[in-house]
């Protein structure tokens, strides 16, 4: 009997642990001012994907870093979204505060329940033909050589 108990234990976990992707489908996003996001924007372009939520301080610190990075390579190059499931309410309190060129999509789907993030920021930087380039979970140094040269070989 504590075998079966033992075995349903760790299949409960194994299963719980395959719902979390290695990169989520991007869900359906909505920006603050109301504008549903076309995932077609992205074709032929690097893009960014930053889970955060507003109370969390290293979401803060990785926003202007990010938003360098967009402004380096241009925006016509490499799309960043920062995506929440948080109230629009709050998310709109947080782009006043914390003013960027960045545009804050909202998602109707949760983020720890349906997409499985588990801690923020989690970033996803892919490549111009979706494939994951990289993944960053509770912050990265977005201004790193070895991140500036990641992404700049991707334009040879």
């Amino acid at each position: 009997m504590s075998v079966l108990i033992l075995a349903f234990v760790l299949s409960f976990f194994i299963i719980r642990y395959m719902k979390t992707v290695n990169y989520p489908e991007l869900p359906e996003l909505v920006d603050l001012n109301g504008n549903v996001f076309n995932k077609s924007d992205l074709e032929g372009k690097l893009y960014i994907v930053s889970y955060f939520q507003t109370w969390c301080s290293d979401c803060v610190k990785e926003k202007p870093q990010l938003e360098a990075l967009q402004k380096q390579f241009g925006a016509d190059k490499i799309v960043v979204l920062l995506v929440s499931d948080e109230p629009k309410d709050k998310l709109l309190q947080y782009a006043e505060k914390f003013k960027s060129s960045l545009t804050i999509y909202h998602s109707d789907k949760s983020l720890k329940k349906d997409i499985g993030i588990r801690a923020y920021p989690t970033t996803f930087l892919f490549g111009k033909n979706g494939q994951l380039l990289r993944k960053s979970v509770e912050g990265m140094d977005w201004d790193d050589n070895k991140v500036i040269q990641l992404i700049s070989n991707q334009f040879k």
